[in-house]
């Protein structure tokens, strides 16, 4: 009996001595300087496999039951590691505890070993606001709930999507390329559940979905999206296409009608619109010279869809404008890029909408920077579609507005002042010296409504630029430039939304743009600043 108990005990101390004890990740992360630099061992569910957010090395998320993650990183990726850090499945691994950028992270892993697989990855429900803390979630897989406020085109790989809660707190979601996630169709006011790890971008939370089960759509009623108008610019003998996609995320679509009507009417034409596939429907609306000939004016329209639970949304009333067959006014160009009071050239396709009509004059209608003082040169061709004209020198920095103004032999006239992709047609004349020039135009901006201020800031290339906005009490509300810029005629804009560090919309107010340049090789800092008026929010009729 003596020898049986020895026996026990020599067998209970040898178990202590040579099994390996396991943390949980919420000790680690919670003390993490005592366990920086040492090596663990823990048992967590795969949140974020192999593969999801780096092609080339391990970049993978764990989470045990404790309620917190943390990151698993290796320099490169093979097939075992690739089947082993799959979403669900249970590891035990052994490695070093270690930061990267910020990010808590285990790294030189000594050993891995599925345990089991088919879990439920094990998330945290937290507000927006909880979610901001990074210092206590980062590497920890949670969930989210509020609505889109705007996406982002994609950049750096991938795209930025902004979730606002009902408090007005706002996170972005970052949306990588690596994992495949498509949100193009995601719309502002869309309500979202949102799955994904808290990581650190510029000292700020970021949220990272990987999976499709990471947006979860919280909608109830149908949605009309992506309304496209061919052709975009339709003349009054036009027959024009309308399309739709259409769609019920808990359900299905039951009917969808469309109505019409031209501005001189009260009453509405209803039509049925065709299915033609991926939840898109198409309708055709007659040429407006069938209701009102030889005449410009809009059509309105809108789209009522209704779901299998009785729900009903339309599109809201939309416009189209037909216009007369006017002249056609297309890639307007500079045809140089003139330095200081040198005279600018500037070319412009134009052709008669009209087939067999001819174009009889053209001008360049134009102003500087922001005088409302419109300048006039004629334009000439030779006999093409080609018009040309030369404008007079300006002055460094001095921003040229440019209008081309067209007039066929019908007597019907066109005005362009926008390029192709909606911006101004405008020339700045290069800066070649150390001055520093700030540009904001003087009006009220109606941000509420999504203007946005346009900022231009012209300094010389390779400098380090900062903008800071103020707001009338000398209190920081925006940063929204820190770089060093590329342009090598120093000329830069940039269009602040009017929201603040937080992303949340300023108040209307007065607003002071401070811009701060320092010279790479000197060192040397100047400054300059114009004020920003944020016009009220505009009060809706009952």
């Amino acid at each position: 009996m003596k020898k049986y108990i020895i026996f026990l005990l020599i067998g209970f101390i040898f178990t202590i001595l040579f099994s390996q004890t396991i943390t949980e990740i919420a000790e680690i992360v919670d003390n993490f300087n005592d366990y920086n630099g040492r090596q663990v061992t823990i048992q967590a569910v795969v949140v974020m496999g192999a593969g999801v957010l780096h092609s080339n090395i391990l970049r993978a998320y764990v989470q045990d039951y404790s309620g917190k993650g943390i990151q698993i990183h290796n320099s490169s990726l093979n097939a075992t590691i690739n089947a082993a850090f799959v979403r669900g499945n249970m590891l035990q691994i052994t490695g070093t505890v270690g930061i990267f950028d910020g990010m808590r992270q285990i790294t030189s892993m000594t050993s891995y070993q599925v345990l089991d697989t088919g879990y439920q990855p094990p998330f945290v429900e937290l507000s927006i606001r909880e979610a901001q803390n990074h210092q206590v979630w980062d590497g920890s897989f949670v969930k989210v709930s509020g609505t889109v406020s705007s996406v982002a085109n994609p950049v750096g790989g991938g795209r930025d999507v902004i979730v606002q809660d009902d408090t007005g707190d706002n996170i972005i979601i970052r949306v990588w390329e690596t994992t495949g996630l498509d949100v193009s169709g995601f719309f502002v006011g869309l309500p979202l559940d949102v799955f994904g790890v808290i990581r650190i971008f510029q000292s700020r939370s970021q949220i990272t979905p990987g999976y499709n089960a990471d947006f979860v759509i919280m909608l109830t009623e149908p949605v009309i999206q992506n309304i496209n108008i061919t052709p975009e610019r339709p003349f009054i003998d036009e027959e024009i296409t309308i399309s739709a996609e259409i769609m019920d995320y808990d359900g299905f679509i039951e009917s969808i009608s469309f109505h019409y009507r031209t501005e001189f009417h009260t009453g509405w034409i209803e039509n049925n619109m065709t299915h033609i596939g991926n939840n898109v429907y198409r309708v055709s609306l007659p040429a407006f010279e069938t209701y009102h000939e030889n005449q410009e004016g809009n059509y309105l329209f809108r789209i009522v869809a209704s779901d299998n639970d009785g729900n009903v949304v339309n599109s809201g009333d939309r416009r189209i404008f037909v216009s007369l067959r006017r002249p056609i006014i297309s890639d307007v160009r500079f045809l140089n890029h003139p330095e200081e009071h040198e005279d600018l050239r500037i070319s412009a396709n134009i052709i008669d909408a009209f087939v067999g009509g001819r174009i009889i004059a053209a001008k360049v209608l134009y102003t500087l920077n922001f005088s409302t003082n419109v300048r006039e040169v004629e334009m000439t061709n030779d006999n093409s579609n080609l018009w040309i004209a030369e404008l007079n020198g300006q002055a460094s920095g001095t921003a040229v507005n440019v209008s081309i103004w067209a007039e066929n032999d019908s007597g019907l006239t066109t005005l362009l002042d926008k390029n192709d992709v909606g911006e101004p047609i405008r020339y700045v004349y290069p800066i070649n010296n150390n001055t520093v020039s700030l540009r904001i135009q003087s009006k009220a901006y109606n941000i509420y409504e999504g203007e946005s201020v346009e900022i231009g800031y012209f300094v010389k290339q390779g400098d380090i630029i900062i903008i800071r906005i103020y707001n009338s009490e000398g209190k920081l509300v925006s940063t929204p430039v820190n770089r060093i810029t590329s342009a090598s005629d120093g000329i830069n804009f940039y269009n602040w939304d009017g929201r603040d560090n937080d992303f949340r919309l300023v108040e209307p107010g007065l607003y002071i743009c401070h811009l701060e340049v320092k010279d790479m090789l000197s060192g040397a800092i100047r400054n300059s600043t114009a004020p920003i008026v944020v016009g009220t929010r505009l009060r809706r009729g009952r």
